[in-house]
């Protein structure tokens, strides 16, 4: 509940005890300014879940690596322990993720029927049940696409001199990978990305192609340059099919997680509005 006053026609004293002062003394700017306002709080919200989960799944990783590594001196002792991923490819991550990918969903346009939501509860955090829930899920998926890629490889290239730095690429472009799925699932949080045009952002795509391209870079030029700041190691077709079949089901599982979620959601309203 709140107090406005007109800004031409209105007077000092009105205006001093108004909450909203409309400059115009047009009442459809009220209706602009709610909608202008919701289209900010959603892409905030889509910006920091899409961020966090990019976060939980980098730690998960460690962390598991961690966890199972004496296990896996139990069954292979010759193999050794390390990371999946290097701290160096850690920061290049974040690096992109922050700026090529996250930063794109600030101009994600308005949704249709943002007017028609009912009103949001003032005291409503962003950060609740619904968002852990999501960010848990894009977290463990992505640790789990990591985790395998990097013990696959590891397999398959076993008694190959570059073997840990193959496992630990295929393991960093998988989580990159990951992030570039979920990417175009959280352009809505609540709408499925089937919706909308791809194309109605194209700051996505080029965020998503600058960073493909980057990731191509430092994968297969270092032994043209001489240098190898990221520690990574060329990999074959195969591996970029094994790691692309890997990255997708993350799209997926948000897309059914958002269709459950819509759906119960409608029919609990239809059960307060039989009540």
């Amino acid at each position: 509940d709140i107090g406005i006053a007109m800004g031409i026609t209105g007077t000092e004293v009105s205006k001093e005890a108004a909450d909203i002062i409309l400059t115009d003394d047009n009442f459809s700017s009220i209706v602009a300014a709610v909608e202008e306002g919701r289209h900010v709080f959603e892409n905030i919200k889509k910006v920091i879940l899409y961020t966090l989960p990019t976060n939980g799944g980098q730690t998960l990783l460690i962390l598991g690596a961690i966890l199972l590594a004496p296990f896996i001196l139990i069954f292979n002792p010759h193999q050794g322990v390390s990371l999946p991923i290097a701290p160096v490819q850690i920061l290049w991550i974040n690096l992109l993720d922050a700026v090529a990918l996250a930063l794109p969903l600030i101009k994600e346009p308005k949704e249709t029927g943002l007017l028609d939501r009912p009103p949001r509860n003032p005291h409503e955090r962003i950060t609740d049940s619904p968002f852990f829930k999501k960010v848990g899920i894009v977290s463990l998926v992505m640790a789990l696409a990591g985790f395998s890629m990097y013990y696959l490889t590891t397999i398959i290239c076993a008694g190959d001199p570059e073997v840990l730095a193959k496992a630990q690429t295929t393991a960093f472009t998988t989580v990159m990978l990951v992030h570039i799925c979920y990417l175009f699932t959280a352009r809505s949080i609540t709408e499925s990305a089937f919706r909308f045009s791809p194309f109605s952002n194209k700051w996505v795509l080029i965020g998503a192609a600058l960073t493909l391209g980057l990731q191509f870079t430092i994968i297969y030029a270092p032994p043209f340059i001489g240098v190898n700041p990221f520690r990574t190691a060329p990999l074959p077709a195969e591996c970029w099919i094994a790691m692309i079949l890997v990255s997708l089901p993350i799209f997926f599982i948000i897309e059914f997680e958002k269709f459950l979620t819509k759906r119960l959601e409608n029919r609990n309203r239809r059960i307060m509005f039989k009540a």
